[in-house]
């Protein structure tokens, strides 16, 4: 995979540095051949750490036979070579057909929101039009990074109190703009189309969640809720397509996670759980059509930085081919 890198205005030297550690990471960690672009700038977002415009388009759930649907593309996917079991595993979970579909998250319109950059990943033709910084058009996504809080790259596993780990910030961005989100998130017309991701969204082994509510468990499950790998956030003060803050994930209980929906300064999660074990965001990727064929490169990131911190997200959605949607995610540090 390749990700290309646009900088924008406002963009320093530690941005640089740390998104080409980032990206560096990410392209030799998945075996897509595509590749996407992705804007970088340091701009205010009130008290978030970084966020995120990225484009969407929408696409019927549809079933193995209906050319350009979504199942459809997962199905090809699968039978592409480039697929893993991670991903066989979850494609083997999800409904077979839009009624289906429908039906497993309470009577949704049965249609998929999409990123644009996990469109591409899936074999669809995907015009982004004209760079354009503030609508996120001409890229997959945008990333800003604001430049009105104290945010570095994280050395021997620390860094200085009251500064946010840059890195994870970036990673949390990048994994939004990828392929991550919910449409439990306002703006995102809830309850009518849900995001790929929220199909893999378990309240108990062969129940889908499909409610926000702060007194509902919600997890993260790629073989038809059996295995809880992570809880998904049910705060609205945060995306409901984040972790719950140190809800453990494969980390560990009180570990915190690059997904996680709140965190302080001064926090150093990890990419990977163990040498073999990736933490369950890139475990989403995977699920949702990346093939993530290597883990090293996640391994050599995190030994470089020894962790890192969460962001801020935020998700506009645009365009794609024949594809429409004007969405938001918007997520704040506490």
């Amino acid at each position: 995979m390749t990700i290309d890198v646009v900088d924008g205005s406002g963009v320093t030297t530690d941005m640089q540095t740390a998104i080409n550690e980032v990206v560096g990471a990410y392209d030799t960690a998945f075996a897509n051949p595509i590749t996407l672009t992705i804007g970088l700038q340091g701009a205010s977002c009130g008290s978030c750490v970084a966020d995120s415009l990225t484009q969407t388009g929408s696409v019927a759930y549809g079933s193995a036979a209906s050319s350009g649907s979504w199942y459809s593309a997962m199905s090809n996917y699968a039978a592409s070579g480039l697929s893993n079991p991670t991903f066989n595993t979850a494609f083997a979970s999800l409904p077979t057909n839009q009624t289906a579909a429908s039906s497993a998250l309470g009577g949704t319109n049965g249609n998929v929101t999409v990123t644009a950059a996990n469109l591409t990943a899936l074999g669809y033709s995907v015009s982004l039009g004209t760079q354009n910084f503030a609508t996120a058009t001409g890229f997959d996504g945008v990333i800003s990074v604001n430049s009105a809080l104290s945010v570095g790259i994280p050395s021997h596993g620390t860094i200085p109190g009251g500064t946010y780990d840059l890195v994870s910030a970036l990673e949390h961005e990048l994994d939004e703009v990828m392929g991550i989100g919910s449409a439990l998130n306002a703006g995102h017309g809830y309850p009518n189309t849900p995001f790929a991701e929220d199909y893999f969204r378990y309240s108990a082994p062969g129940t889908r969640s499909w409610n926000p509510s702060s007194s509902i468990k919600a997890y993260f499950s790629i073989d038809g809720g059996t295995t809880d790998l992570a809880n998904f956030n049910q705060n609205p003060s945060g995306d409901y397509n984040d972790w719950a803050t140190a809800n453990g994930g494969c980390s560990g209980a009180g570990n915190p996670l690059p997904q996680d929906a709140f965190a302080a300064s001064g926090q150093v999660p990890l990419l990977m759980c163990n040498s073999s074990t990736p933490d369950p965001e890139l475990m989403a990727l995977d699920a949702l059509g990346y093939d993530l064929a290597n883990t090293a490169p996640l391994l050599a990131l995190d030994a470089s930085q020894e962790a890192q911190t969460v962001p801020e997200p935020a998700s506009i959605a645009l365009l794609a081919p024949a594809l429409l949607g004007l969405l938001r995610l918007r997520r704040r540090v506490v």
